[in-house]
C-alpha cells in the first residue's frame, strides 16, 4: 500500500548538444532510450556536425526531437534553443559523453523539483573519467546547497530560466553555468546538489582543448564580474579573478599565453559595461561564498539567504493552518516541525530539549522547558539503576511538568499537536481556546500494545502489565486524552485499524501521514551494495523487537560467510532473554549516532525489523533512503511502504522461518532498494493538506 503521493505531473526533457562525437552520442542515446519511465521529450541539437548525426538520429532514433545547426553556434546556443522550444517543465541537460545512472532517473527528477518549488538547478553528482576517483566512489556526500553546476550533469527548471532571461547569449563556450547560477541565487532561488541521482560522465577527449577552455573560461569570468558585481566592488574583485586565474595557468605551465585572454577581455569591456545588470552586493558576496562552501543543511541556507538579502516569498502559505507541536523529546515530531516551519504553518514547537539540543533551531520558533528533561536524562546516563527512581516515575515527574507549561504558554493557532501522556492540560487549555487538539501516536493504543505483546513475556516470565510504566494512572491520563482529542494522526494503517477497533475512533478522525527521513543524514549510496551478506537490525534489545526471531532464522538458513550487526541499546527492564544460536557472526554494537547508523545502512544488504508490535519504525525509512531494502514483519507499521522483493518483504509475525525464507532470496538476488526517497516534506505537506480540510469542514 502506498501512502506517500506518487503521481509526479511535472514534464521531463532531455537536452543534448553534440559536435562530431557520433560514437559518444550513439551511447549516451541507448541509455537515455532504456530510462524508466522514459522523458517526455529528447532534444538532440547536432551542431555543425559533419559525421552523420542527422542520419543517425532519423534512422535510429526517430522519435527524438532533432535540431540541426549547419554551421556551430556553440552548446550554449544549442542549449537556450532547446529550453525555449520545449513545453516540458523540466529539462535535464547532457553532454554527448554523459548520461544517467539510475534507471528511474526521470521519477526521481520529478520527485526533486516537486518537494523543492524554489529550485532553479539540480547540480548531479558525476561518475567522471576526469577525476577517477569519482568512478568508484560509493558516498558523494549528503545533499547541499551550491553556487554552480556543469552542463553535462544538471536539470534546469524552465520557468525560472525564462523568468531570468536563461543564459548569456554572449558566453559562447564556457562560464554560462555559473553566471546562470549568480543570477539565481540572487534573485531567491536554489541550486542543488542532491545525492540520490548520478550521472555518469565519460569525460570524451575528442574536441577538448584545455588551454582553449581556460581562456574562454578567463574571460568570461570578466564579464561576469562587470555585468553582475557592483560598483566599487567589481574592480577588486575582478584584479582577484585575474590574478587566481594567472596562479592556476602558472601550474599548469601555460602562464606565458595568459596574455592571449587578457587582449580579448579588454576589448570586451565596453561591451560588459553596456550590459550591466548587477546584483547587490550582499547577494554577490553570498554567492560567492557559497561557491567556497556550499551550504550542508536548510538552517545554514536559510542564514545564508538572509545575509543575502533575500526575502522568501510565502505566496498563499499566510493562509495556511497554523499548527503548534508539543514534545518532550525531539522524536519524529522536530523533523516534521523543521519542514512545517518552511512552509509557514508552524506555530510554536514546544520543546523539552533545549534549543541548542535542537539542529536547525534558529530558523524554527521554538519555546523550551527543559529541566526536568535534562534531569531524567541524566539521570538514566550517569546513576547505576540501583540508585535512581524508577523510570516509569521519572518519565512521569517530566511529562507533568511539561504538560502544565505547554498550557500556560499556548498561542493562538488552528491546531494543537501532543504526545500521549503529556498532553491533558495543554489539550484543556487549547479546548478552551478554540484550538482543534490532535493526539500523535508513535505507537499503538496501550490495550493493542499489552494485548500483543503479553505472550511473549510470559514466555520469558514477565508480567507485562508490572514491566511496562502503563500502570492504571497512566491508562486513565491516556483515556482522558483521548476524549479530548478532536484528531489522530499515526504514521500507519495498523495504529489506525488498532484506534478504530481498540478504542472505537472513528475512521475520518484519524490522519494517517508516514514519517520521512532526514536526507541531510539518510542519503542513497552510489555504488552496489557489499559483495558479502550483511543483515543489519537497528532497534532497541527487548522482547518487543522480536530480534529472537531474526537469531532463530539464521539458526536455520545463516551462513559463515553472512553477518548481522546489531545496533541499539539495552533496556534493562525487559531482558531480550536470547538463546538462539545463528550459524554467521552476530556482532552487538550497542547505540550509534543517526549519521554513524546511516553509513552503516549504506554498507549493508538488507535491514531486518522483526518487531511483535511497532506502530512504524523510522529506521525503515531511513533505510529505505540509504537504498538499503527492509525485510518487516507485518505487526511493523512501515510494512505500509514495502513492495515485497521490490524494496523488500513482509513476513507474518513470529514466523521465523518465513524470515529465513526472505533472507535467503535477498541473499540470491543482491540488489538494492527499488529507489524512492521519502523526504519529511511529503508528510509535512500531507498534514498542512489535511489540516486545511479539518479547518474548512
Amino acid at each position: 500500500m502506498t501512502l506517500y503521493s506518487v503521481h509526479y505531473p511535472l514534464r521531463c526533457a532531455v537536452s543534448i548538444a553534440t559536435h562530431n562525437r557520433l560514437s559518444e552520442l550513439e551511447r549516451t542515446c541507448r541509455i537515455v532510450a532504456s530510462l524508466n519511465p522514459a522523458p517526455d521529450e529528447v532534444w538532440v541539437v547536432a551542431d555543425g556536425c559533419t559525421d552523420g548525426t542527422m542520419t543517425f538520429l532519423r534512422e535510429r532514433y526517430p522519435f527524438f526531437r532533432a535540431i540541426e545547426h549547419l554551421v556551430s553556434q556553440g552548446h550554449v546556443k544549442s542549449r537556450d534553443e532547446i529550453m525555449r522550444r520545449t513545453d516540458c517543465d523540466i529539462v535535464l541537460v547532457l553532454d554527448d559523453d554523459s548520461h544517467p545512472v539510475e534507471k528511474d532517473f526521470i521519477t526521481r527528477l520529478r520527485q526533486l523539483f516537486t518537494w523543492r518549488p524554489k529550485l532553479a538547478v539540480a547540480s548531479i553528482p558525476q561518475q567522471t573519467d576526469e577525476f577517477p576517483d569519482t568512478l568508484t566512489c560509493a558516498d558523494f556526500g549528503p545533499p547541499q546547497f551550491v553556487g554552480t553546476y556543469s552542463n553535462a550533469s544538471a536539470a534546469l527548471r524552465r520557468s525560472v530560466y525564462l523568468q531570468l532571461g536563461g543564459y548569456d547569449m554572449d558566453f559562447y563556450h564556457a562560464y554560462d553555468e555559473v553566471d546562470y547560477a549568480l543570477r539565481a541565487v540572487a534573485a531567491g532561488y536554489e541550486i542543488y546538489r542532491p545525492a540520490h541521482l548520478t550521472i555518469r560522465h565519460r569525460f570524451s577527449a575528442l574536441n577538448r582543448n584545455e588551454v582553449r577552455m581556460h581562456h574562454l573560461h578567463s574571460r568570461y569570468e570578466q564579464a561576469s564580474i562587470w555585468r553582475r558585481c557592483p560598483w566599487p566592488q567589481a574592480c577588486l574583485v575582478a584584479l582577484f579573478r585575474a590574478a587566481r586565474q594567472a596562479q592556476y595557468a602558472w601550474k599548469r605551465g601555460w602562464f606565458t599565453r595568459e596574455p592571449e585572454w587578457w587582449k580579448q577581455a579588454i576589448a570586451d569591456f565596453s561591451r560588459n559595461l553596456q550590459r550591466r545588470k548587477p546584483v547587490t552586493w550582499s547577494a554577490y558576496r553570498g554567492w560567492m561564498r557559497l561557491m567556497r562552501r556550499p551550504a550542508r543543511s536548510e538552517a545554514e541556507w536559510s542564514r545564508m539567504q538572509t545575509a543575502m538579502g533575500i526575502i522568501q516569498e510565502v505566496e498563499d502559505q499566510l493562509e495556511r493552518p497554523r499548527v503548534s507541536i508539543a514534545a518532550t523529546n525531539p522524536c519524529h515530531l522536530y523533523s516534521l516541525a523543521r519542514v512545517l516551519a518552511r512552509e509557514n504553518a508552524l506555530g510554536t514547537y514546544y520543546s523539552g530539549y533545549p534549543k541548542w539540543k535542537l539542529p536547525g533551531s534558529e530558523s524554527v520558533p521554538v519555546q523550551t522547558h527543559s529541566l526536568r528533561t535534562l534531569a531524567v536524562y541524566g539521570s538514566l546516563r550517569i546513576l547505576p539503576p540501583s540508585l535512581r527512581p524508577p523510570s516509569g516515575w521519572m518519565f512521569r515527574w517530566q511529562d507533568e511538568a511539561f504538560d502544565r507549561w505547554v498550557s500556560r504558554h499556548l498561542s493562538s493557532v488552528d491546531f494543537l499537536h501532543g504526545l500521549p501522556g503529556q498532553c491533558l492540560q495543554s489539550f484543556r487549555a487549547a479546548r478552551e481556546r478554540g484550538i482543534r487538539t490532535v493526539l500523535n501516536h508513535a505507537t499503538g493504543p496501550v490495550p493493542s500494545l499489552l494485548r500483543i505483546l503479553k505472550p511473549e513475556y510470559e514466555r520469558a516470565g514477565l508480567n507485562v502489565n508490572e514491566v511496562t510504566s502503563w500502570d492504571e494512572d497512566a491508562q486513565r491520563l491516556r483515556r482522558a486524552e483521548m476524549a479530548l482529542a478532536d484528531y489522530h494522526c499515526v504514521a500507519s494503517t495498523i495504529v489506525r485499524d488498532q484506534l478504530i477497533q481498540d478504542e472505537g475512533v472513528a475512521a475520518d478522525r484519524i490522519w494517517v501521514i508516514p514519517y520521512g527521513a532526514d536526507q541531510d543524514i539518510f542519503y542513497p549510496r552510489h555504488t552496489d551494495g557489499p559483495k558479502d551478506f550483511r543483515i543489519v537490525y537497528a532497534g532497541q534489545y527487548t522482547l518487543r523487537k522480536g530480534l529472537r526471531f531474526l537469531l532463530a532464522a539464521l539458526a536455520e538458513v545463516g551462513q559463515p560467510d553472512w553477518r548481522l550487526d546489531c545496533y541499539g541499546p539495552q533496556i534493562d527492564s525487559t531482558p531480550p532473554n536470547f538463546t538462539e544460536r545463528p550459524r554467521c557472526p552476530v556482532h552487538y554494537h550497542g547505540a550509534v549516532s543517526a549519521r554513524q547508523l546511516a553509513r552503516v545502512f549504506r554498507e549493508s544488504s538488507v535491514l531486518v525489523l522483526p518487531s511483535l508490535e511497532e506502530g512504524f519504525g523510522l529506521v525503515v525509512v531511513q533505510a529505505l533512503n540509504c537504498g538499503v531494502p527492509c525485510i518487516v514483519s507485518d505487526s511493523v507499521g512501515a510494512k505500509d511502504l514495502i513492495e515485497p522483493r521490490k524494496n523488500g518483504s513482509i513476513f507474518p509475525s513470529g514466523d521465523a522461518k518465513a524470515l529465513a525464507e526472505e533472507l535467503a532470496w535477498w541473499q540470491a538476488h543482491p540488489q538494492g532498494a527499488a529507489n524512492r526517497l521519502y523526504p519529511w516534506e511529503e508528510p509535512a505537506r500531507k498534514l498542512i493538506e489535511l489540516s486545511q480540510l479539518a479547518v474548512t469542514a
